[in-house]
């Protein structure tokens, strides 16, 4: 419950629900990161290339924290 809790706290603290779906960066390079995310009824996903190079850390974040949340 408390890796549920932490990602919570990390999707309301980047405000996942109000970022862009799309990358407004046009890169060609690198990896797509995609995230969707379904509580409650409330759906919301977020397409990002290489978002730890390029202007997404706290995205990235969201994502590693998800991963490894889930691989352990």
């Amino acid at each position: 419950m408390e890796k549920w809790e932490k990602i919570i706290e990390k999707v309301d603290k980047i405000d996942f629900w109000n970022i862009e779906t799309h990358d407004p960066n046009m890169v060609f390079d690198g990896e797509e990161w995609i995230l969707e995310i379904l509580i409650d009824d409330r759906y919301h996903f977020v397409s990002r290339n290489s978002p730890d190079v390029y202007d997404g850390k706290e995205y990235a974040e969201l994502c590693t924290l998800i991963t490894n949340s889930f691989s352990e």
